[in-house]
């Protein structure tokens, strides 16, 4: 849709709305990407991609014990919910490291707005909702940041905040694009239901207003009038106060017929256990008795060549199990997600924080990329909409404009502190490289580091009491 198409038909719900939707349909959220995200939905579950074994068995009614009847044996359904550890992991890998926004304010405007930006990042629990951004990016393919004002229990101080829609909390998310790919428009719909009446709402956000558009039971779109004077919310920012998140694809797509494979071969073995797990006795000619249960000295009696033995599969669990070895570790290799279940790690032993640290690089490669792509691109669009917006309905920050946010991202990685301190003290000749009281705040033992060092001198003789010089 180009932009001139877009402003002619703002005033025309019912034919932009069915417009938007339309592109909106060939690129919105898949929900196989739900289903497969949820084992409860697995194709394993389904019992017509894994349908019941339908046998013959004796009729009870029949004393004779000739007539068959048929009988529906239920098969083992086993779904895996790897799909959710492979991006709670991924996850982790991208935003468990630290995030800073790193900025060079010139003069008293700028430092004051990016002091305010940071305190705004710290009030919407940035950090946290950060993870939930790269979790439905993963998990769900897409997710919006929206921006807003509300005015606080003062009145008259406005705060600003924000709030994450997700495709799995009903919302539909509609980037609106021109004919330059640039983001025009952005459409948030979703539902609300009264008794037995549902409306379907869509709210279309602009650079100037908010248009809020609802259709009750399937009748026509129309746009819900703010006032008597006016049709929509105005907007001040400037811009768009949505940012858009988006993937191609979920984290597991390229290894999905692993996982689906995965699945029914555990599923089938549990079958297979169902019949022969259990120890199976095979007798053939005449037997003349049984031993009772629990009897000591069992033995049983036959003639005519009577022979008994158990029957054990040759091998077969062998191969399953190999299968079931190569399918874990190339899911997990195909997805870059490192294999850190507690039986995996066992196996590694005791191994420096280095050799870890390489065996994470393919996960921290994956993690990058998402920190140099979209995810990264979303946090600076973040920044740069703050930045532009805040001075524009605060006029004590006008004038910080020009300020420039950049976000530096770190990694998740687990540190081994005794060698890193090893390493130091190596390079440095072997010198000392904490005083006293800072060895005493890396312990942990205690919130006091100043108090326990004061204990620490008090049983120490006047010739080792040591100097802190602050």
């Amino acid at each position: 849709m180009t932009l001139a198409e877009f402003k002619d038909l703002i005033s025309s719900p019912n034919t932009l709305i069915p417009r938007i939707y339309t592109e909106y349909h060939n690129t919105c959220f898949d929900w196989k990407a739900f289903k497969e995200y949820n084992p409860k939905y697995h194709k394993v579950n389904s019992s017509v991609e894994r349908p019941n074994k339908q046998i013959q068995v004796p009729d009870p009614s029949d004393p004779e014990g000739k007539r068959l009847m048929p009988h529906t044996v239920k098969k083992n359904r086993l779904p895996l919910p790897i799909q959710q550890l492979l991006v709670s992991r991924a996850t982790a890998f991208t935003t468990g490291g630290k995030l800073t926004y790193k900025a060079k304010p010139d003069g008293e405007k700028e430092q004051k707005l990016y002091d305010k930006i940071l305190e705004i990042f710290r009030e919407n629990k940035m950090n946290w909702k950060n993870t939930e951004i790269v979790r439905a990016m993963y998990s769900e393919t897409e997710c919006a940041e929206i921006w807003y004002r509300k005015e606080s229990e003062v009145a008259g101080v406005y705060e600003w905040r924000s709030r994450i829609c997700k495709p799995s909390d009903g919302y539909d998310l509609i980037p609106v694009f021109d004919e330059n790919g640039d983001l025009m428009a952005f459409g948030l719909g979703y539902k609300t239901k009264i008794a037995k009446e549902e409306t379907q709402h869509l709210d279309i956000y602009t650079t100037t207003e908010i248009r809020r558009h609802k259709k009750t039971n399937g009748r026509e779109w129309e746009l819900v009038i703010v006032s008597e004077k006016l049709e929509a919310t105005a907007l001040a920012y400037g811009k768009i106060p949505v940012i858009y998140y988006n993937l191609n694809t979920t984290l597991w797509e390229i290894v999905q017929p692993l996982i689906e494979r995965l699945e029914f071969l555990l599923s089938n073995f549990a079958d297979t256990n169902d019949y022969s797990g259990s120890p199976i006795l095979f007798a053939s000619g005449d037997i003349d008795g049984w031993s009772s249960k629990g009897e000591a000295g069992k033995v049983i009696q036959g003639k005519n060549g009577a022979t008994i033995e158990y029957i054990t599969p040759d091998n077969a669990t062998e191969s399953i199990e190999l299968e079931k070895k190569m399918l874990v570790e190339f899911i997990f290799t195909g997805c870059q997600t490192p294999n850190i279940s507690f039986e995996a790690m066992k196996e590694l032993g005791d191994v420096s924080g280095a050799a870890l640290k390489r065996m994470m690089f393919d996960a921290h490669l994956k993690a990058k990329d998402l920190q140099d792509g979209k995810y990264g691109l979303g946090v600076q669009r973040r920044c740069n909409f703050l930045t532009s917006a805040i001075p524009k309905v605060e006029s004590e920050y006008k004038g910080g404009e020009r300020l420039e946010i950049t976000p530096e991202f770190g990694y998740f990685q687990i540190d081994d502190e005794l060698e890193r301190i090893e390493n130091a003290q190596k390079a440095n000749g072997g010198l000392p490289v904490v005083d006293h009281k800072t060895s005493i705040q890396m312990a942990g033992l205690t919130d006091d580091a100043d108090g326990t060092l004061d204990l620490i001198n008090k049983q120490k003789q006047p010739d080792e009491i040591i100097d802190i010089v602050e």
